[in-house]
Parts: structure tokens; C-alpha cells; sequence
């Protein structure tokens, strides 16, 4: 799995440097941010999930003793 997630990786950083004109140089900052956007396109398939609504009752929030 981690080689499909480089591969990934790597696609997004050859079309982000092809986006740019196909500049010269600058190959780690391209490398960085198509890690960064791949990470957060993983994460946001998984964390943005419904959640279901529980059947039991809610907690009650305690109250702190006056003094």
C-alpha cells in the first residue's frame, strides 16, 4: 500500500509541475505540497462520514459543587 500511495503522490507532483509549465528545479517543494494535498484528500474521504445518531440517552452534564 505504501507504494500506491507514493505513486499517487508522484502523479500529483508531475501534474502540478506540468501546471506550472514544466518548470526547472524546484522538484522537493512540488514533492511537499502533492504530499500534503494527497494527505488531505485521504483524510477527508474518512473523516467526512455521516455519523448515526445513538439510541441510547445522552449523558447529563454534571455540575460542579458551589462553595
Amino acid at each position: 500500500m505504501i507504494e500506491d500511495g507514493e505513486d499517487r503522490v508522484r502523479e500529483r507532483a508531475f501534474l502540478i509541475w506540468e501546471a506550472k509549465g514544466c518548470p526547472e528545479g524546484h522538484a522537493d517543494a512540488r514533492w511537499d505540497m502533492a504530499q500534503a494535498e494527497t494527505a488531505v484528500k485521504d483524510n477527508s474521504e474518512t473523516i467526512v462520514l455521516p455519523i448515526r445518531p445513538s439510541k441510547e440517552k445522552p449523558l447529563r452534564v454534571a455540575r460542579t459543587a458551589r462553595r
